[in-house]
């Protein structure tokens, strides 16, 4: 099943798993280790595709600080390009189409160049500036026209908080052609399940068919991170703060999660050594019973996640809007990282279970994409990244130049063998020249086949 039959097919489940691309001052080569590497960690979990996102500022939607710099990342089409061909499988390229002002031009390129036939319009960041390209609207209108390309959009449920409207935001989507609806980072299930039964309800109204809303979720352990997921419009309860950071003893907003840890497991190792030293007995019994571990934050937050998609799963199982999986890193912290790919697997045995029938994950060989096939024959396996920036090297691959040096040596040693075979006057005449010959025969061999290996 491809991605598109996934994404439009409402009685299965849709898994995708969500990256950045990496910092356009990076070389093309790094991008390309950074996208091998994202791929095969990933190669294990049973995704339909991959997210691709586009990142803005979105200075101008808070007053806020933003908690991690931004930067400028390369094109997210461009990128996507190469997880496809690294991976095999499809991805949903996201573009915030009213901060593009070349967006036609882009959109021309990310179908017919970089070969993608499933994307997601995101709007701006403030209705209150002024952006240079195009209405989510009107980005919408110019996607339908291109054969074979479906798109979606986001679903907001902090919006659904204050307004009470985002079912009819998703109606309205849905009659510009979106085929389908990823949210933010979910951490209060509460508005999601309202949007969805609101969302159910209205679509039996209009006597509509719902189309699949992929819940997102984001892992977190640090403060800082949940200061960003913060500021990104996700709401967070503050009491599932509290029972994330509970465990930590400074209140510090910093990124020593570790070492929070280890100090509170060390003071609470010292306190039950302390009690155990007044009685023999207590002791021998505290010696042979391990010390139990301390959740980390991170391992917390995915405790979390995994109830909120429980409590979805239970709350909307009557409402007929079929759902999906996503699961993201919105930083670059190592924990935080590996966490992704063990709720991943976490979610997606919950969604299963709840069909209620056994299921099984298996796995196949991909063909190699022909976009990979010519990366391959390039020097570094990248050449020129075209929208992502920068110009990589070309020319022969890595195994051609080593083939053609192997010949080249062997052609030279045997027209040596075969000079010194015409020379040697301890051979007969005709022993010389059958040794002769045959040795310039296979130098002629050896230098033929440098042009062919090239």
């Amino acid at each position: 099943m491809s991605l598109i039959d996934s994404l439009l097919n409402p009685n299965t489940p849709t898994f995708l798993f969500g990256c950045t691309p990496p910092s356009s001052s990076l070389a093309p080569s790094k991008v390309s280790a950074i996208c091998k590497k994202f791929v095969e960690r990933g190669r294990v979990l049973a995704v339909d595709g991959f997210i691709v996102y586009d990142v803005q500022d979105e200075s101008s939607r808070t007053t806020d600080k933003r908690p991690f710099p931004f930067r400028t990342l390369h094109d997210s089409s461009w990128y996507a390009g190469l997880v496809t061909s690294e991976s095999g499988k499809s991805c949903v390229v996201y573009k915030a189409a009213p901060c593009c002002e070349r967006f036609d031009d882009w959109l021309s390129d990310c179908v017919q160049k970089d070969g993608h036939t499933a994307l997601t319009i995101v709007g701006a960041p403030s209705s209150t500036s002024v952006h240079p390209g195009p209405s989510t609207k009107a980005a919408c209108r110019r996607v339908v026209p291109y054969k074979g390309v479906h798109f979606g959009c986001v679903c907001i449920a902090e919006r659904h908080v204050k307004h009470r409207c985002e079912h009819e935001i998703l109606i309205k989507k849905m009659e510009w052609g979106a085929e389908w609806f990823i949210t933010q980072g979910i951490y209060d299930p509460n508005p999601m399940i309202a949007v969805i039964k609101d969302y159910s309800r209205k679509c039996r109204e209009l006597k509509i068919t719902p189309k699949k809303i992929i819940l997102t979720f984001t892992p977190c352990g640090r403060r800082k991170t949940m200061s960003f997921i913060k500021w990104l419009g996700m709401q967070v309860p503050e009491d599932v703060e509290r029972r994330m950071f509970g465990c930590l003893a400074s209140e510090t907003n910093d990124d020593t999660t570790k070492e929070h840890e280890a100090e509170a497991v060390a003071a609470a190792a010292a306190a039950a050594m302390a009690a155990a030293a007044a009685s023999p007995t207590t002791k021998r019994k505290f010696l042979k019973k391990k010390t139990k571990k301390i959740k980390t934050p991170v391992e917390i937050s995915c405790e979390i996640m995994c109830e909120n998609l429980k409590a979805i799963l239970d709350e909307t199982s009557t409402c007929g809007v079929p759902l999906g999986i996503n699961v993201e890193s919105v930083s670059g912290y190592r924990d935080e990282i590996d966490a992704t790919h063990d709720l991943f697997r976490q979610l997606q045995t919950i969604m299963l279970n709840h069909a209620g029938v056994p299921w099984v994950v298996k796995w196949h060989p991909l063909d190699v994409s022909a976009r990979r096939r010519d990366q391959e024959l390039m020097a570094g396996g990248v050449g020129s990244v075209g929208r992502g920036g920068k110009s990589g090297s070309s020319g022969g691959s890595g195994w051609g130049k080593w083939t053609k040096n192997i010949l080249v040596a062997c052609g030279v040693c045997s027209f040596g063998v075969a000079l010194y075979s015409a020379c040697d006057a301890g051979s007969s005449v005709g022993s010389r020249a059958r040794d002769s010959t045959m040795a310039a025969a296979l130098g002629v061999l050896c230098l033929s086949q440098t042009k062919n290996n090239l």
